[in-house]
Order: structure tokens, then C-alpha cells, then sequence
């Protein structure tokens, strides 16, 4: 009989923390223009000091010059400088796959990627094809990859594949889509059925943002 010990396995713990939208134009960039550049994030304290991966969805773009919006434009645009404090802030890595990140055509989407990239921030998805930006990363020694999906744009299809691409890798997979109704508390049907298919798929977690109100779990 073997009487050795068993193997003592170390438990594996990642912290990630995801939030939804972050928007740095129009009355952001006046807010801060106004009030100097740490104003968004000056409250935030430690709420992201335990974690290891932070990830938000980047609603806009960058240009180099600033250009202060009006209310109701809905162009979205920012600096080089404003995408800093979001790094600053604790920020990891943010999702490409909304329907602001096409505002204003391809170069200016690369340029986007390019500046977070700079500031230590690893983007992912895209307003039309997630599937080839999907983040992949190894966090304390758990490997995880993180797709985006906006649904005003993205058919559930080529997410599906690439989650089944990353499932059979082994990894941790995260779905972080970019859907539903403006200020409306309970996602569509739409929703629920293409987190199931993301499911089934092996989608190992699921979590949305856009409607700028908290839906249901």
C-alpha cells in the first residue's frame, strides 16, 4: 500500500473587479478641465487595492487634441492625458467592443488601442470583430482570457467560436458584453439567450454593461 502523503495543492486566487461604463467626454472632460485632472477617480480610495485585474469598458475614443463635446452630441472623444488617470486609477484592461469605439472611423479605434496600451492598459474586443482582440493573460498562475461582445454590431456566432478556442485551451474564459436597454433594470431576451449560448459554449462567467443602471443577476 502506498503510505506516502498526498500532494498539498496551494489554492489558486485571482481577484478581478469589473465595472461598466467609462466615459471621459463631454461633461467629464469639462468636469475636468474645471477641476483638475485627478477630479473622476479622486474619490475611488482603495476600492481596487485587492485586485488583481481591473476591467471597465472604455466608452469613446482618443484623439490627441481636445475637443470638450456638447451635451447632445453623441460622438464620444478624449486625450492621451485623460486615458493616464484612468491607469492612475487602477485600471488593467478595457473592453473595445461598444458602440462608441468606432466614433470616428478606424485610425482613431487604432489610435484608442495604441494610447491604452501605452499607459499599461491592456484593451480588448472591438465594435465589430471581438474575436480578434481577445485579452489573454495568466493571473497567479491562473490562466484567463477575457472576450468582448457588443451586440448592437457582433453576431453571437464568432464569440461562441472563439470561446470554445479558449475553453480548449484550458483557460478561464469571460465573455464582458456590451448590450441591452438604456436605464432598463431586466435584460431582453436577447440577452439571456446569448449568455446561455455563451454558456453552454464554455463561458466560464458572463457579465454586461451599457444600460448605465444595475440589471438583474
Amino acid at each position: 500500500n502506498d503510505t506516502s502523503e498526498p500532494e498539498t495543492q496551494t489554492l489558486k486566487i485571482a481577484r478581478l473587479t469589473f465595472v461598466g461604463d467609462v466615459m471621459l467626454a463631454r461633461n467629464v472632460e469639462q468636469a475636468i478641465a474645471d477641476n483638475g485632472i485627478d477630479y473622476p477617480f479622486a474619490n475611488l480610495g482603495n476600492l481596487f487595492a485587492e485586485s488583481d485585474v481591473v476591467v471597465g469598458n472604455f466608452e469613446g475614443t482618443v484623439r490627441e487634441k481636445q475637443n470638450i463635446e456638447s451635451v447632445d452630441k453623441m460622438a464620444f472623444d478624449t486625450t492621451p492625458a485623460n486615458v493616464a488617470i484612468v491607469a492612475d486609477a487602477g485600471f488593467t484592461d478595457m473592453s473595445l467592443a461598444n458602440n462608441h469605439a468606432d466614433d470616428f472611423g478606424d485610425a482613431t479605434t487604432a489610435l484608442t488601442r495604441e494610447t491604452l496600451t501605452a499607459n499599461g492598459i491592456t484593451p480588448f474586443g472591438d465594435p465589430f470583430a471581438s474575436e480578434n482582440f481577445v485579452d489573454r493573460k495568466v493571473v497567479n498562475g491562473i490562466p484567463i482570457s477575457i472576450i468582448g461582445f457588443h451586440a448592437f454590431a457582433e453576431e453571437t456566432s464568432p464569440i461562441i467560436e472563439a470561446i470554445k478556442k479558449e475553453k480548449a485551451e484550458e483557460r478561464f474564459v469571460i465573455v464582458f458584453a456590451h448590450w441591452g436597454v438604456e436605464y432598463r433594470a431586466t435584460p431582453y431576451v436577447s440577452q439571456t439567450t446569448a449568455a446561455h449560448a455563451f454558456v453552454d459554449a464554455g463561458a466560464d462567467l458572463v457579465i454586461g454593461a451599457h444600460p448605465h443602471v444595475i440589471e438583474t443577476v
